[in-house]
């Protein structure tokens, strides 16, 4: 990936891309909430409890998706079952043991 200056990414975007960024410290704020952004891909959460490890996650970090992959390639949306953990993810009531791989995004409380 190629990293633009905002104003190249702007005018590519089209009108009206920039009207709610009203200066630099917005588009700070943007930069640096998406630094904190983390991805993993584990495996599916047999049961519920405590469940697929993620190395560095703790509690006060917050997953902001959660998508499962099927054997049959459909993608689904199961952020709703899972809660951050120390060192991992905790599965709600529902088990996603019919994936194949957890696609986790996650932002890293600690901005490491």
């Amino acid at each position: 990936m190629t990293l633009q200056s905002i104003s190249t990414a702007a005018k590519k975007a089209g009108p009206g891309f920039d009207d709610a960024l009203s200066g630099a410290a917005d588009i700070k704020s943007v930069i640096t909430e998406l630094q904190g952004y983390k991805i993993a891909v584990v495996d599916t959460c047999p049961g519920t409890g405590d469940c697929s490890a993620i190395t560095g996650m703790t509690a006060a970090d917050t997953i902001k998706s959660v998508l499962k992959y099927k054997a049959n390639d459909s993608i689904s949306d199961v952020t709703s079952h899972y809660t951050a953990a120390a060192g991992g993810m905790t599965c709600g009531s529902k088990a996603d043991s019919d994936g194949t791989d957890l696609v986790v995004l996650w932002v890293d409380a600690s901005g490491a």
